[in-house]
């Protein structure tokens, strides 16, 4: 994911277009998301990363989409709450 700055040229994306990379830009005139990305990745390495092994590519994937899942049922506090039973 990278913002719609034009220092980003066409060969710049195509680096990571090579290796089977997705690029994503962000919504225009969003000043508020670079925090709000920057806390979902916090939490995701606190309370998820630091608890597992993570084996292969698939296996990150699936972890992600179970948080993505969990977070429209979370408190609104950013955390993901885990109990018995959860992950």
């Amino acid at each position: 994911m990278r913002d719609r700055d034009r220092k980003y040229v066409d060969s710049f994306d195509e680096v990571f277009r090579s290796t089977d990379c997705e690029v994503k830009l962000t919504p225009a005139r969003s000043p508020n998301l670079q925090a709000h990305v920057e806390r979902v990745i916090q939490t995701i390495k606190h309370e998820v990363l630091n608890a597992f092994c993570i084996v292969t590519n698939e296996h990150l994937n699936g972890i992600l989409r179970t948080i993505k899942r969990g977070r429209g049922r979370s408190k609104g506090d950013g955390t993901i709450k885990r109990g018995r039973g959860s992950f």
